[in-house]
Order: C-alpha cells, then structure tokens, then sequence
C-alpha cells in the first residue's frame, strides 16, 4: 500500500513538474485597439473614447503571466457656431502593470488560455473645453487604481497570437477597458 501511494505520488508529482515546464515561456509584444466606458455620477455609462493599446508580457509558464500595456484614448465632441468652435476634447494615457492566471490548453497547431488578471493601472486624463474663440480651459487629473480582468489569449505555433480582455478599474468612478491586440511571441 505505502508503495503504491509512493508510486502514485511520484507520478503526480512528475506529471505535474513536466506539464508546468513545458515550453511555454517566452516574450510577447504587440499592438491593438481599446476602448474605455465609464460610468457617470448618475449611473449612465459614457463613452471615454477609443485609441491604440501597445503591450509587452512574458509568460512564466503555461499558467502565469506578466504584462505591461500603455495605452492612449481620446474622444472630441465639436461643432461651430458663427465661425466658433465649441465642444471638447478628451485623452486619456494608462499605464498599466499585472500578471495573468490561467491555464494554456495546448492543441495540435495553436494554444489557447483563458484567464483572470489582477494589477494596478496609473493613468492621466486631460479634457479641453472649447466655448468659442475666445473661452476655452483645461482640465487634467491623475491616479493609480488597482484593477481586475478577465480575457483569452489564443496562438499559433509559429508565435502569432490574438489577446482579448476587459478590465475593471475600481476607482471612485467605475471604469472599464475593452481590448483587442495581436502580436508575436518569441
């Protein structure tokens, strides 16, 4: 009995050791699109813009990750009036820094991984107003938050890979993030 129980413990053991270290590590880079949405003091959901996402990540194993993004979104509502704009122009920059848990299921030509995210995201938002020629302001503001997501990350044998992902900042005003990137992995 102690032997068997030895046995089957090794085998797990080593099953488990070789399904970790399987060639699943490497460097990813890669480029795509974001979209941001908040929600507003009176519970509406607005439209933050839109913009491109740049992303680096290494995955430790077929389970962990590491990712670094920044990402640029802006949005302009204008119009003239008599020769004169009004309207306004929002940009926001995010930097954001977290590590991914899943679990990479690999199939004969691709893999795919599904999986949770926890990080912390800094970013700047800047808005000008436009009341006319003559009256026009700007207003900026930055913090940190930390964030959740959820996403699937599928790719090819030859390194190309898809990233699909929708954050949660839990910051004082609800925030989330909705992205799409390809890229290569070496």
């Amino acid at each position: 009995m102690k032997k068997t129980l030895a046995v089957g413990t090794a085998f797990i053991l080593s099953f488990s050791a070789v399904s970790i270290a399987d060639d699943f590590s490497g460097h990813r880079v890669g480029i795509g699109f974001i979209s941001t949405d908040i929600e507003n003091s009176q519970g509406e959901r607005v439209d933050w813009g839109s913009g491109v996402k740049i992303e680096y990540g290494y995955d430790i194993n077929r389970i962990f990750g590491v990712n670094l993004s920044y990402s640029n979104t802006s949005d302009s509502v204008q119009y003239y009036y008599n020769s004169q704009r009004y309207g306004s122009d929002l940009s926001t920059s995010t930097f954001k820094f977290d590590t991914d848990i899943g679990y990479t299921f690999q199939h004969d030509n691709f893999a795919i991984k599904p999986y949770g995210a926890l990080g912390v995201a800094s970013y700047k938002d800047k808005l000008d107003i436009h009341l006319g020629d003559a009256n026009s302001t700007s207003l900026s503001y930055s913090d940190s938050a930390p964030y959740f997501g959820i996403g699937v990350r599928g790719s090819l044998n030859h390194g190309i890979y898809a990233d699909l992902r929708l954050d949660y900042l839990l910051d004082d005003v609800y925030t989330d993030q909705f992205s799409l990137s390809v890229g290569y992995k070496f």
